[in-house]
């Protein structure tokens, strides 16, 4: 394909050249790191370049191409279960989630279920291909099923699958006529519509992928775009579908690069030689606070299903004591987070699910924010003593948002308690381990409402077989607890799911075993004549709604 201003080969060379350059400008002559966004001594922006930093000229948008820029790969290879991530815009599933985290059709057209929830009807909207010319019908829906039971459980550097996190004791799935899919399941799933959105539905031609489930290349759906060329570590080029079942995209050609450097992706953006970020952590906080004072960009950004989270090791002194997790708690002024240091990216956390998840967030949990009780708790927990602990912080995690800064402000708010705490700044599949091995007392991290399904938070967080309660050692081994988790996940009356889900927050908020700091906003920006760019709750970027004008 030709491009009317570059050619790709060009432009992509340049590119890769401004990256090298945007990094040394963005260090010192020791080669520390930079400033995260240059400024004045009055904290004004630079003004714009008028030529990119390689020295090429800024880009001439088309409706032809752009060029988008994400702090890490958005396609994964031939193994993964859905080759790209959602945000991609590649594939469609057969429900999704709205803003509020309700599930709603996208190529089912509806679904029913019998009373106990157990077998339920899925209609598929018609008229609808593959990429690759194919039908997208029931045999292709069962097909897609029975591949992604086969494979499960299956990693994925995005999501991994698991047959049972999706459709519970799954027992067949069957193409009743050519627009009708009947699953059957081995115990109640109110939930099914939540559980499979999204990553769990994902539809791709069945001519795909092989007898054993992988790829053979990159895979046909039925998105606004399909993959045309990928690059490991460099690109994704996409290409707008004309047959795509909501008409095709405005923007012929969509190319992402990878920019791991958070310094490179602003240079690039300011430069004009990309024509916008996305993706979680494409901007830091600090970097959009300063970017949205540019006249040359436009910023934005939008509440998403992601949190961040304090982890206690409840295993090991002084975490054990629940006054000490407490006290920790009620240190830590969590406005002052979201205003400050997330520069109001990001809303105070109360419970640990989201706030605009209205339909099963509490919000009368709010935590407390009292220096002078959490050190009368400290002080009787550790009898006057003083004690150190530990803090990893992932190198990955702290890429993407301010959690150095976070951490010095929770080490400056906990010295008065008593506990002296060592950040440990280390590689992100290191602090997994350490984490993991509980070689640790507190650490920070985030986590992702995928599903907008309760369950998938409590049931990893609380219940005694969770895997994140084990990883975090969080110590959560109470049949009550089990209980309440297992009745709410098959409870067929939303009434009652919610009566035990506002239990279990209850339990969690008063415990603090893990407590939500902040809930996250994506942080996205993109030039002027970029029209129609907005984001999902699930950071999805509105690529088959761009244009250029």
């Amino acid at each position: 394909m030709k491009h009317p201003h570059f050619s790709r080969r060009y432009f992509l060379g340049a590119t890769a050249a401004t990256g090298l350059a945007a990094i040394a400008a963005a260090c010192g002559p020791s080669g520390a790191p930079g400033p995260a966004v240059e400024g004045d001594s009055q904290g004004e922006p630079d003004a714009p370049s008028t030529q990119g930093s390689s020295g090429a000229p800024p880009r001439n948008r088309s409706a032809e191409e752009l060029v988008l820029a994400a702090p890490r790969d958005l396609a994964n290879g031939l193994e993964d279960p859905y080759f790209t991530h959602l945000i991609v815009n590649a594939w469609n599933s057969l429900s999704k989630l709205d803003n509020d985290l309700v599930p709603q059709p996208e190529l089912a057209e509806s679904w029913e279920s019998s009373d106990d929830a157990r077998v339920w009807i899925i209609k598929l909207r018609p008229g609808i291909t593959f990429h690759d010319g194919g039908e997208f019908d029931a045999g292709a829906v069962a097909a897609n099923i029975e591949r992604y039971v086969k494979i499960s459980p299956r990693s994925s550097r995005f999501f991994g699958y698991s047959k049972e996190r999706a459709l519970g004791q799954f027992e067949k799935v069957e193409a009743v006529d050519a627009n009708t899919v009947r699953l059957t399941l081995g115990e109640p799933r109110p939930a099914l519509p939540n559980t499979m959105s999204n990553f769990y539905s994902a539809m791709f031609s069945p001519a795909s992928f092989n007898a054993e489930g992988s790829f053979n290349e990159p895979p046909a759906s039925t998105g606004p775009f399909k993959i045309i060329e990928w690059e490991k570590g460099q690109h994704l080029i996409l290409e707008a579908f004309e047959g795509y079942h909501l008409g095709a995209p405005a923007v012929k050609q969509i190319i992402l690069r990878s920019l791991p450097d958070p310094n490179t992706r602003v240079a690039a953006l300011r430069s004009g030689e990309i024509d916008g970020v996305v993706d979680l952590g494409g901007l830091q906080p600090q970097q959009g606070a300063q970017l949205r004072e540019d006249s040359a960009l436009v910023v934005n950004s939008k509440p998403i299903a992601l949190f961040q989270y304090l982890s206690f090791n409840c295993r090991k002194p002084p975490f054990d004591k629940p006054e000490m997790r407490q006290a920790v708690n009620m240190a830590i002024d969590r406005q002052s987070l979201a205003d400050d240091l997330w520069h109001g990216f990001a809303t105070a956390g109360k419970s640990i699910l989201p706030s605009f998840a209205t339909t099963w967030a509490r919000q009368d949990l709010v935590p407390e924010y009292n220096p002078q009780k959490a050190l009368e708790l400290a002080q009787a927990a550790l009898g006057g003593q003083r004690m150190k602990i530990t803090a990893p912080i992932s190198s990955l995690q702290n890429n993407r948002y301010p959690y150095k800064s976070l951490f010095e402000v929770i080490q400056a708010v906990i010295a008065p308690l008593g506990l002296d705490a060592e950040l440990q700044l280390i590689e992100h599949a290191a602090w997994k381990e350490v984490v993991a091995n509980g070689d640790y007392n507190l650490t920070v991290s985030t986590f992702g409402w995928a599903n907008g399904d309760p369950d998938y938070i409590f049931s990893r967080f609380m219940h005694s077989q969770g895997n994140t309660n084990a990883t975090r050692h969080f110590d959560y081994n109470d049949p009550e607890v089990d209980s309440l988790i297992e009745q709410a996940a098959v409870a067929l009356d939303y009434n009652e799911r919610r009566a035990l889900y506002d239990q279990l927050q209850e339990i969690a908020f008063n415990d603090v075993r893990f407590a939500a700091l902040l809930y996250d906003h994506v942080v996205y920006a993109h030039h002027p004549e970029v029209k129609g760019y907005d984001v999902s709750a699930l950071y999805q970027p509105t690529l088959a709604k761009l244009s250029v004008g």
